[in-house]
């Protein structure tokens, strides 16, 4: 899990897309989007999406009440999706007015390789690319999106699978010459 929060200070509804920005120092897969539940009562759906730095939909779910839960967060599964590591990624959910959601978090934990970059939010009242900075960083906590990931495995370079076969090739060449 990206983030892991809690004792929040109060909460209340916007319509705005409310999410923050990371960066990654190694890849990741991104296995599940998550949206805020931290006291079990999320009565709506609520879309939550991952975009690059230009604003480009990386991945996106609906988190449904009654979704599998982990610290707070309901997470909906999706197709994973790879991301490389580098800079400019932001996670993003849309609140409702029936579930108010966590603003000035006591504590923000965020798991390696992911590292926070700045809060940020968008308008629309529909699920938007959040770019404008929100002005809080170590202050406030905007946790409301939220992801589960597993590291990617860097694949071999494929001149290290040509020599691999290649010797296990001249192995076999030498079996049949010696039988």
């Amino acid at each position: 899990m990206a983030l892991q929060t809690g004792g929040f200070t109060w909460s209340y509804y916007s319509d705005y897309t409310i999410g923050w920005q990371f960066d990654l120092s190694s890849p990741v897969t991104v296995t599940a989007l998550g949206f805020l539940d931290y006291d079990g009562d999320m009565v709506d759906s609520h879309p939550v999406g991952i975009w690059d730095v230009n604003g480009i939909l990386l991945a996106t779910a609906t988190v449904q009440p009654g979704d599998p839960e982990t610290g707070g967060f309901l997470f909906r599964a999706i197709t994973p999706v790879d991301l490389p590591a580098g800079s400019g990624y932001v996670a993003g959910a849309l609140p409702t007015i029936n579930d108010t959601w966590g603003n000035g978090a006591a504590y923000a934990h965020y798991s390696a390789p992911v590292s926070f970059v700045q809060y940020v939010y968008g308008p629309g009242g529909t699920l938007n690319f959040p770019s404008t900075a929100g002005g809080y960083v170590g202050q406030n906590v905007y946790a409301l999106a939220n992801f589960k990931f597993t590291t990617s495995v860097a694949p071999l370079p494929p001149a290290v699978l040509l020599f691999g076969s290649g010797l296990m090739a001249l192995a076999g060449w030498q079996r049949c010459r010696k039988g």
